[in-house]
């Protein structure tokens, strides 16, 4: 998927516009615009934390937080935070949290280190880094880049809501039929 990006980069899309083809346009293609796509206040929690440049091949995925629980975690190092901590987040995250990095993908396109306020599982606010938000918990993601959940249009999520079919052409099913919004 990936590899497609860089070709797709190389023959002279610009980084952001792959990006948001990606992320928010993808989410408003599936319907689901409204949910996904983008980290802004009201939308669902769902963020992919990278080690480095989300459309470079050997840039690996840190992890993964859907809804506002984490779903993936690398089995690497962890992800290093700004003042040379190691970054150790809890199995069960608590409902209110702060997810700080030297690098967030800001709606507009924009790469800029950032604070996301997550409350019960939705993007609750962006914030400076040193702004005051709350007493919530802030886990120091350093180093990582933050995006919103990468969304791919041509994905097999809806396959399992219709009968088993050995027909690999089944317009009838989209993607956003398998989102869970809750």
């Amino acid at each position: 998927f990936v590899d497609r990006l860089s070709s797709i980069i190389d023959d002279g899309v610009e980084p952001d516009d792959v990006l948001r083809a990606i992320t928010r346009h993808a989410a408003e293609i599936v319907g689901a615009g409204d949910l996904l796509g983008s980290i802004v206040s009201g939308k669902r929690a769902d963020l992919a934390v990278f080690a480095g440049d989300p459309l470079d091949p050997s840039t690996p995925t840190r992890m993964v937080i859907s809804g506002g629980e984490i779903t993936y975690e690398a089995e690497v190092e962890p992800v290093l935070a700004l003042q040379g901590e190691a970054l150790a987040l809890p199995d069960d995250l608590p409902e209110v949290y702060i997810v700080k990095a030297a690098g967030v993908l800001l709606p507009g396109g924009q790469i800029k280190p950032a604070q996301i306020l997550i409350e019960n599982g939705r993007i609750g606010g962006i914030f400076e880094l040193g702004e005051t938000i709350s007493q919530a918990k802030i886990f120091d993601l350093g180093v990582a880049l933050v995006t919103p959940g990468l969304i791919s249009a041509h994905v097999n999520l809806g396959q399992s809501l219709t009968a088993e079919t050995d027909d690999p052409f089944t317009p009838e099913i989209r993607a956003a039929d398998a989102l869970d919004p809750a």
